[in-house]
């Protein structure tokens, strides 16, 4: 069937649709592996909430399947340890979406505090190459851009995550 009649699907379900219907399309041997590394991270970027859509579980598996994968496609896997925050509310330290800018990191951490009314914090860490499953810029992502940095979560060693000093 391809990309451009997914993404025509896409576009009528709606953003938030986009992870259900490309967890369909794939289980449903609809999309190739190098068809799924390009619609993956384009999904992920406009959902939402897009961790909550599948679970966290599923998420990881579709990358680890597709293979490490970025927006635009082509951007470089790291090679070495990469710096990367997160802006979140008490007890969501680990999770998928991380960022490689920390004024990003602060900025989605005073949202939280704002909309939620909860306290948030900034935290930190180095994650190894392994555990970067994508890097999404956008479609106008360009050098100095602050990158969202998709991780496997599930597998942050324990004391790998620490708060920012604010």
């Amino acid at each position: 069937m391809g990309m451009e009649a997914f993404r025509r699907e896409a576009h009528q379900a709606g953003r938030n649709e986009g992870p259900a219907l490309l967890f369909d399309w794939w289980y449903g041997h609809m999309l190739t592996v190098e068809e799924l590394r390009v619609l993956l991270p384009e999904v992920w970027e406009l959902a939402e909430f897009p961790a909550a859509s599948l679970g966290r579980a599923t998420w990881i598996d579709l990358f680890r399947m597709a293979g490490y994968c970025s927006s635009p496609p082509g951007l470089p896997a790291p090679v070495g340890p990469l710096t990367v925050y997160r802006g979140c509310t008490r007890g969501r330290q680990r999770a998928m979406s991380w960022t490689t800018g920390l004024s990003q990191a602060r900025w989605f951490a005073q949202r939280f505090t704002l909309v939620l009314g909860k306290p948030s914090m900034v935290v930190t860490m180095e994650v190894p190459p392994a555990l970067v499953l994508a890097r999404c810029e956008g479609r106008d992502g360009g050098p100095g851009t602050e990158a969202e940095i998709v991780v496997d979560c599930l597998a942050i060693p324990r004391g790998a995550i620490r708060p920012v000093d604010r």
